[in-house]
């Protein structure tokens, strides 16, 4: 089944395997496509990855909300139609999807109880609200422009749009919060409002199954969620968990060792603990295509969630920055045991990134120990960082 085609709206992909979005950290620094983009993009496309999901593109910056102004070329991630172009000139029918959050803001819904306070943060007013779904919509359609194949709305693991569909952090009185519509209004609005200019573009969301929280998604808000954007339109839904508060809670109230970021959870060696959010979307009911990410590592697992019709395609993150190649090893070995040991490593890399050359990407510290004693020292302070980091953060 994994090797199967399967399509979401009209893009008619080649099998089941999607890259989860991961970081794209030179495009942050930098904010332009460079060789070293294109060559990890490349290096994914030519690996038979059904569709590729990018790293965050900004559809809104604080300067651009205080103007009460769309400019999409003071945002626009320079160059970043060669992304999609190189996609698609390496697999032929491979597809990539632009991912769309905000950039770092500093907007939520309501007061709510974080283990970092409310200092700095801005509660957002409804014509702040109104003007940031205008600049998803717009940005959605430059994508189109672009040469991507449709959009991904990250709503998940504590982002903008994700503190509003979430119970937890979501205490509005107005029409954007006290209910599961109205929590949903905001990216019910922007799909509504892409599907208007172009209904035939694909719109995905990324959306948390759980959070780990008293007062969070659960079940029943998840299903009502989930009614709500089938409604709006979306084309297909990830499933993905965690919100950063959650961080506050010791490992035996999570279940797992408490480390960032929550939904890539560590220690998976066995099959029992891995894909481990298909417990919580098991049951949901939708006609919307699935995507489950999360410690998906064993094949007769993945095909398991497919044949019993839990999820329509497979998502992963860490194992493909460790293994480009993942999918074609599989495809030519199902039993092959991928390379990743889900150390995290590389998320350290991702947020600490102790590069001279921002722009150089992220790495899979675990192998890259194995060639050097510098890399072995880095890796060293890595996993260092990943056992310290609540103890100082939190």
């Amino acid at each position: 089944m994994l090797f199967t085609p399967f399509s979401i709206g009209n893009l008619e992909l080649p099998n089941r395997f999607v890259r989860s979005a991961t970081a794209d950290i030179e495009l942050s620094f930098i904010k332009e496509v460079r060789k070293q983009t294109l060559d990890k993009y490349k290096n994914l496309a030519i690996n038979d990855i059904g569709m590729i999901i990018s790293g965050d593109i900004p559809v809104v910056d604080i300067d651009m909300i205080e103007k009460k102004h769309y400019d999409y070329k003071h945002i626009r991630i320079g160059k970043v139609n060669l992304i999609s172009d190189c996609v698609h000139s390496n697999f032929n029918d491979g597809k990539i999807i632009a991912q769309l959050s905000t950039e770092n803001i500093y907007f939520i819904p309501s007061e709510y109880d974080s283990p970092w306070g409310s200092e700095g943060m801005h509660i957002c007013s409804l014509e702040e609200i109104q003007f940031i779904e205008e600049c998803f919509v717009k940005t959605a359609l430059h994508m189109k422009s672009e040469g991507f194949d449709g959009i991904q709305l990250h709503s998940a693991h504590g982002g903008f749009l994700s503190l509003f569909l979430s119970p937890y952090s979501n205490h509005r009185k107005d029409a954007y919060g006290g209910n599961p519509k109205n929590r949903c209004r905001l990216v019910t609005n922007i799909i509504r409002g892409i599907k208007r200019e172009e209904p035939d573009f694909p719109v995905l969301i990324k959306i948390n199954a759980h959070e780990y929280l008293p007062q969070g998604m659960d079940r029943e808000s998840l299903q009502e969620t989930i009614n709500c954007l089938e409604v709006a339109g979306v084309d297909a839904i990830e499933y993905s968990g965690g919100l950063w508060e959650a961080m506050s809670l010791s490992d035996e109230e999570l279940g797992f060792p408490a480390v960032p970021s929550l939904e890539a959870h560590t220690k998976m060696d066995s099959t029992d603990r891995q894909s481990y959010f298909r417990k919580y979307i098991e049951g949901i009911k939708t006609n919307i295509p699935v995507i489950l990410v999360g410690g998906n590592r064993n094949m007769e697992l993945m095909e398991g969630i497919i044949t019993k019709g839990t999820a329509d395609l497979i998502a992963l993150c860490r194992p493909l920055i460790c293994e480009p190649d993942l999918i074609k090893k599989w495809k030519y070995n199902p039993s092959y045991k991928p390379a990743c040991i889900s150390c995290n490593a590389c998320i350290y890399d991702m947020f600490v990134h102790p590069w001279e050359d921002k722009s150089s990407g992220i790495h899979c510290m675990y192998s890259l120990s194995r060639t050097s004693k510098v890399w072995k020292d880095r890796y060293i302070d890595g996993l260092s960082w990943l056992k310290n980091w609540k103890n100082e953060n939190v």
